[in-house]
């Protein structure tokens, strides 16, 4: 194929190197203003402090137990309470809550004896 002014072998209009040089030459200065920035942060105490408590948070091992382990073990003592006890859902409709032991044993007798006749 000739190439000509009229009629070139690439398309003249889709990407110029001044611009494209550009491109990256801010590109790699902003990716080197970030570093500097983040080297800075790191290695000043004054802009961002490290707490004491992380460092010392695990010092005393198992002791030591986090909010969401003692929030954990609060929710499932309350969930458990409410599974094992009785007490009222609803008590204007007559709506009661039993203990899951005691309804299962209430499913299996009524399995067993599905027409309601009493042994």
């Amino acid at each position: 194929m000739n190439a000509t002014k009229e009629n070139p072998v690439y398309e003249a209009r889709d990407a110029s190197t001044p611009q494209v040089m550009t491109g990256a030459a801010v590109l790699f200065a902003l990716i080197g203003f970030s570093l500097i920035v983040a080297a800075f942060v790191y290695r000043s105490d004054s802009i961002l402090p490290i707490r004491n408590d992380a460092k010392t948070s695990f010092t005393h091992g198992p002791e030591n137990e986090s909010t969401i382990v003692r929030d954990w073990r609060e929710q499932d003592r309350l969930v458990r309470e409410h599974l094992e006890s009785y007490g009222w859902v609803d008590r204007e409709k007559g709506l009661v809550r039993i203990p899951i032991e005691r309804a299962m044993e209430m499913m299996a007798r009524d399995k067993e004896n599905p027409e309601g006749e009493k042994p």
